[in-house]
């Protein structure tokens, strides 16, 4: 673990609403989700959610390396990063 990339592949679902995106851990694809909120704490609103993800793309994609270096996965496999990952980040 530890050798994580983030192929640009990022999509928005408008039922979340949320921003969708990959990591590859060693080989090992890994869904990302980014909530609406998480990306409201980097100014986004309902309309705009993937031009803030690549606005912010790399601040997002630290933190969820964090997530899945720590473990930090869903009962799904997916790794959701929420409000509070952002702002526990910037601390």
């Amino acid at each position: 673990m530890g050798n994580i990339s983030f192929p640009h592949d990022e999509a928005e679902d408008r039922n979340g609403p949320v921003v969708l995106f990959s990591a590859v851990d060693d080989g090992r694809a890994i869904e990302c989700v980014i909530s609406f909120e998480a990306l409201h704490t980097l100014g986004a609103d309902y309309y705009f959610l993937l031009p803030t993800f690549i606005a912010h793309r790399g601040y997002i994609e630290q933190v969820a390396k964090k997530l899945i270096m720590n473990g930090r996965f869903e009962a799904d496999g997916r790794i959701l990063i929420k409000s509070q990952d952002m702002q526990s980040l910037r601390r």
